[in-house]
């Protein structure tokens, strides 16, 4: 049924198909679509749509490569993730891994942005469970957050790791 879909929307002359992919022949055309889906199910289709991203890429090359994309929209609507633990360990783990890359290219603040979104994912989650990714989110956190100046995050993020954490740097 996608694939007829796909095919009729391709001999209409509004997507291109290349590979096994499809793009819109032009931005407006996509702009039109996405202006048709009901305000109140916008960010409900953008997270399925990264998610879809996620599920479809292969792990590595691929996936780097639409990463900080597919994390982007899977944050438009954080709570549709919220049907399993699993589900949202992953969008954590998604989003640590789009801030540490955003780090590396210098984007401290959507860095800091990406990681205190898993952060907040992972209120809902045991944090004994994901000590590690827990403790990562924050520390990667406070290096974005020292970066772009917000020293008062940074304070908080350390804070979070030195109350879970055996260390005494007194």
């Amino acid at each position: 049924l996608i694939a007829a879909s796909l095919q009729e929307a391709v001999d209409g002359g509004i997507l291109r198909r290349t590979d096994s992919s499809y793009g819109f022949i032009h931005d407006q055309l996509q702009q039109a679509s996405f202006d048709l889906c009901p305000e109140e199910h916008k960010n409900e289709f953008q997270a399925n749509i990264g998610r879809s991203l996620i599920d479809n890429a292969e792990e590595g090359r691929e996936l780097e490569s639409l990463l900080l994309i597919a994390v982007d929209l899977c944050n438009c609507d954080t709570a549709s993730f919220s049907g399993s633990n699993c589900d949202k360990i992953r969008l954590a783990n998604l989003n640590l891994r789009a801030g540490i890359k955003s780090v590396k290219q210098a984007g401290f603040i959507a860095a800091g942005e990406y990681l205190e979104t898993g952060i907040n994912i992972l209120r809902d989650v045991s944090i004994d469970d994901n000590l590690q990714l827990y403790i990562d989110l924050h520390r990667f956190a406070s290096q974005a957050h020292y970066s772009s100046g917000n020293f008062d995050k940074m304070d908080v993020c350390l804070d979070a790791v030195l109350e879970r954490t055996d260390l005494d740097i007194m």
